[in-house]
C-alpha cells in the first residue's frame, strides 16, 4: 500500500524558506522505500513524501521534523 504525506512549514518571508531548503539540501537517507521532494512556495516550505508503506511514510516524516527543528534553532 501506498502512502503519501505532505508537511507545511511557515517562515516569516520567503527568504528564510528558501535558507531552510537550502539547509536541508538533500535532505534525509536516499531509500527505495521513500521519495522526497522540497519545493518553496511564498513564505512556506513543503515536504512532499512519497513511501511505500506507513512505516517508510513514518520514518521520512520524523527524519524532516529533526532536521527543520535543528534549522529552526540554530536560525538559519
Amino acid at each position: 500500500m501506498e502512502c503519501e504525506g505532505k508537511l507545511r512549514f511557515s517562515f516569516p518571508g520567503a527568504n528564510e524558506a528558501l535558507g531552510a531548503k537550502k539547509a536541508l539540501g538533500e535532505g534525509g537517507p536516499k531509500t527505495e522505500r521513500s521519495k522526497v521532494k522540497v519545493s518553496v512556495k511564498g513564505k512556506k516550505l513543503v515536504v512532499e513524501i512519497c513511501a511505500t508503506d506507513s512505516v517508510a511514510l513514518r520514518a521520512a516524516v520524523n527524519t524532516y521534523l529533526r532536521h527543520l527543528k535543528v534549522i529552526e534553532e540554530l536560525g538559519v
